[in-house]
């Protein structure tokens, strides 16, 4: 399955009624996947699942077809995916949609024909009732219930409607439990109504000139990212990675920078969030999770994120007040503090023993990892001068900046390597290292050089050894087989070589900020997502294996690639 993007900037693809077309859709509380034909998952944000078995829709008791040469089409864009397909001499179309913030998912229904006829959905839930509400604004049957399973058949007969016949029903599957049936169509109508609304934002968010569709696609994911219920708010990774509840202070910072222009609001609760999870000694989790309990301890690279995306919200907004919240400002002070004391006498942080804890975790890094220097010199710098003390942390970013051009930049390769130890250089070039570039930690000319390498190495129309399908995360590909595992013991998979959408995005504005042709780092992992039938942002992919998870918040990032010319105010 192939997508096409149309003139209204949805999204269209056919394909044969018996294919999956899955398809992610997630507002403030609720979570949901369907697939074209049937709704696979939906979630309470921070709370449950309910599992829904599958259903299917019928006219006078047949079902959709599965021959192969029968089609339907699929149209996707923002919170709706809607299903056009002939059944019984009848046109069908299915509509799922949501609104921005209530947990109610909605599936319209209908159908036309020349003559009369039953229109039908058959569906399992697998939820205790207390949990999940069900209602329709057609006759109902509860067919069978065994325990939390319940089995349902929706119906309505058509009526006359000029020289044809008309049938049309809409259900709702209500997580908030307040849903009455008198409000169910009312209800039904406002959110349809906000679903419209909500892509027409995101596409007037484009500038002239841009690529409305792509933008709409990218921000779409940041939006669908927040969530905010009880004492919790903040960005989800993706519809993977939502239980427990729990916000990523690396995936949260790349997705607060896509939304920032348009939603500071959230920038600054989830940084209220954050903070609950810097400990008193200035170590952070992965993430933090909805009861301000550490997710994964101790991750090099999270309380410097935790720094940058303060500094990102106070130049882009002015609020400094939100330095006196949460203990931010003394927790800042500790995170840079322990930063500065970790320095050791080539002005660099030594990662000993080998870790995995930071965005690469399938990778054990050790020694002098070049984008953890990279970070603590941002976080130093940046961070710093939010601070009273910002000429001592200063002085720290400039021991960082000496080591790091000293002893990682590699002259006959034109690149920093990815890390040294004593005994064992990896001379891989990471993507990650495109933050010496960003912070303006490699003079000008170095600069250039590596993202030119960079071009060369990860960009596949150019390194053309695996197909044309996007920008290497590292290559050639890691050395020691004893530094990885899980997925990324693979060569060309996860950390070992697939395209990261947000990588390929903060590489795509180093290169528009040094004059140099960003488009196709930016907007490849796009075009090969639509031709591999992924309709919202995914996390990675390589055509070898499985891609990751859909809706990711953090591969919102090209929209900041297309919102900013300069790195004033993240970066510099």
């Amino acid at each position: 399955m192939s997508y096409r993007v149309r003139e209204d900037h949805k999204l269209e693809a056919a394909l044969p009624m018996h294919t999956p077309a899955p398809y992610d859709m997630s507002n403030l509380r609720l979570a949901a996947c369907v697939d074209g034909l049937t709704l696979t998952k939906l979630s309470l944000s921070g709370a449950y699942d309910a599992v829904l078995p599958g259903g299917y829709y019928g006219v006078c008791g047949r079902r959709t077809s599965i021959d192969p040469a029968d089609e339907r089409q699929i149209v996707a864009y923002g919170r709706v995916q809607e299903t056009r397909f002939p059944l019984c001499d009848a046109g069908c179309a299915a509509r799922w949609f949501l609104g921005s913030e209530s947990p109610v998912l909605y599936l319209r229904l209908n159908a036309e024909g020349c003559r009369p006829f039953s229109l039908e959905y058959d569906f399992g839930v697998q939820c205790p009732p207390e949990r999940l509400r069900v209602l329709c604004t057609a006759p109902l049957t509860l067919r069978e219930r065994e325990g939390d399973y319940l089995h349902y058949t929706a119906s309505v007969k058509s009526t006359a409607r000029r020289d044809a016949f008309f049938a049309e029903f809409t259900l709702a599957l209500d997580l908030s439990l307040t849903l009455t049936q008198d409000a169910l169509p009312a209800a039904a109508a406002e959110a349809d109504a906000d679903a419209e609304a909500y892509f027409v934002a995101l596409l007037a968010a484009a500038n002239p000139g841009e690529n409305a569709a792509f933008k709409a696609y990218a921000l779409n994911a940041a939006f669908s990212s927040y969530k905010s219920f009880s004492d919790f708010s903040g960005f989800f990774a993706g519809v993977n990675y939502a239980a427990p509840a729990r916000t990523y202070y690396r995936d949260g910072y790349y997705t607060a920078l896509a939304i920032l222009p348009y939603r500071p609001d959230w920038v600054k609760t989830q940084l209220r969030t954050l903070a609950r999870g810097v400990a008193a000694d200035g170590s952070c989790g992965s993430a933090v999770d909805a009861c301000c309990t550490t997710w994964w301890c101790a991750h090099a690279d999270s309380p410097l994120f935790f720094a940058l995306l303060l500094y990102a919200y106070v130049s882009a907004t002015g609020d400094r007040a939100v330095l006196g919240e949460e203990e931010i400002a003394q927790k800042l002070a500790v995170v840079l503090d322990v930063t500065a004391a970790s320095l050791d006498e080539n002005g660099l942080i030594d990662r000993d023993p080998a870790s995995r804890h930071d965005w690469a975790d399938n990778v054990f890094r050790e020694g002098y990892v070049t984008y953890i220097q990279c970070l603590a010199y941002g976080a130093l710098q940046l961070g710093g001068s939010l601070l009273p003390d910002a000429a001592r942390y200063d002085e720290a970013a400039r021991r960082i900046r000496e080591g790091v051009n000293r002893i990682l930049w590699d002259e006959e390769l034109g690149y920093y390597v990815n890390f040294k130890t004593t005994d064992e250089t990896e001379a891989n070039l990471s993507l990650d290292t495109v933050f010496a570039a960003l912070f303006d930690i490699a003079p000008p000319e170095r600069a250039a050089r590596m993202l030119s390498r960079m071009e060369a190495l990860l960009e596949t129309r150019n390194n053309a050894r695996y197909g044309d399908f996007g920008t290497l995360c590292v290559y050639p590909p890691y050395a020691s087989a004893a530094r990885l595992v899980e997925k990324s013991a693979d060569p060309l998979r996860y950390h070992n070589g697939a395209d990261w959408p947000y990588l390929s995005a903060l590489y795509a504005f180093a290169k528009k900020l040094y004059g140099m042709d960003y488009r196709y780092p930016l907007t490849r992992w796009y075009e090969t997502s639509l031709q591999q039938g992924f309709a919202t942002p995914g996390e990675y992919y390589s055509p070898y294996y499985p891609a990751g998870g859909m809706l990711q918040g953090w591969s919102a990032l090209a929209a900041f690639t297309l919102d900013h010319d300069s790195a004033d105010g993240f970066f510099r």
